[in-house]
């Protein structure tokens, strides 16, 4: 048997920014031991692939006109990164996270940590990653670590496989063939 409900609810909520934290009212919903999945359909096909996968213990909803987002915490939050053939371009762990739905992004924040399948690794405080753009953000200090170099700095843009990145100020020491 199936069954669908619909229903409409007006909320009278200002935007939220980056820096805003939810509402004194609460989410709009909790859920509790999330498993999401957003899929995206590449031009001229009709075959639907996974973009993001997101696993959190607990999400708080805030369905406010714009935009939508969700809290994720309440210990290990996982996003696993898709590239647009459907292969995982990295694995990204935090603390806690914010996704903004409509904008398509998420903020990670707390221990972050990126894995590649290349074997490049990523630790910082924050991250941000747009869709949209394919990139992962910071302004906080970053250290990754390849199977030949290790490099730290503060700020970082990258693609979200982090086969290419750019670092604000930075020290690297790099393995030589001598």
């Amino acid at each position: 048997m199936l069954a669908a409900f619909a229903s409409t609810c007006t909320f009278d909520r200002k935007p939220l920014s980056d820096g805003d934290q939810h509402p004194l009212e609460g989410p709009d919903r909790e859920s509790w031991e999330v498993e999401m999945v957003i899929s995206h359909v590449p031009r001229l096909s009709t075959e639907s692939l996974k973009r993001l996968s997101i696993t959190a213990p607990h999400v708080k909803h805030y369905d406010t006109a714009d935009p939508a987002y969700q809290i994720l915490g309440g210990g290990e939050v996982r996003f696993v990164l898709f590239d647009l053939e459907g292969d995982t371009a990295a694995v990204v762990t935090a603390a806690s996270a914010t996704y903004y739905d409509h904008e398509q992004r998420f903020r990670a924040s707390g221990n972050v940590e990126v894995k590649t399948s290349s074997n490049t690794l990523l630790g910082t405080e924050t991250l941000s990653w747009s869709e949209r753009e394919a990139k992962l953000t910071t302004d906080a200090f970053v250290r990754i670590t390849t199977p030949r170099e290790e490099i730290e700095g503060f700020g970082m843009i990258a693609d979200e496989d982090m086969s290419s990145y750019q670092i604000g100020r930075f020290v690297a020491r790099m393995e030589t063939d001598s």
